[in-house]
């Protein structure tokens, strides 16, 4: 079982982040940022809501519900960012418009690569309680231990 979205992340260093492109696999969602540098890959489901309410919809990766219009937050930085619950991430773009990121408690099914902060670039994911080190574990449930 892995962790879902914990307090404990710093997604506020997001703020800021362009949407460059969005590339469809078979198994993931690939969200590039900054010039294709930062990496949000979407291995489960996600929605998108526009600004005005006027498009919604969720995608799933291993569902029927494969539609993609994303157009109007390419090119536009990401203003917000909220932990609506344990199971889910919300972004929103300048435009207003925003994305809702749906952990899959059974398996990892979204991760940030590389985050560049200070020089050093890692991870920000979501862990399986297995692969938690001693140091995360000592500082609890969702400690980035980076």
């Amino acid at each position: 079982m892995v962790l879902g979205f914990q307090p404990e992340m710093d997604f506020q260093r997001l703020i800021g982040w362009e949407l460059s492109e969005v590339t469809i696999d078979k198994y993931h969602v690939m969200f590039f940022f900054n010039n294709n540098h930062d990496l949000l890959n979407i291995a489960d489901s996600f929605s998108y809501r526009s600004a005005d309410g006027s498009s919604c919809y969720t995608y799933e990766i291993y569902g029927e519900r494969q539609f993609l219009d994303v157009a109007a937050i390419l090119r536009t930085a990401i203003s917000g960012v909220e932990i609506v619950s344990r199971s889910e991430l919300k972004l929103v773009f300048e435009t207003g418009c925003s994305i809702s990121v749906f952990d899959n408690p059974r398996f990892r099914s979204w991760w940030f690569m590389p985050v560049t902060e200070a020089g050093r670039k890692f991870w920000i994911s979501d862990k399986d309680l297995d692969e938690l080190t001693d140091e995360e574990t000592a500082a609890g449930p969702g400690s980035e231990g980076n």
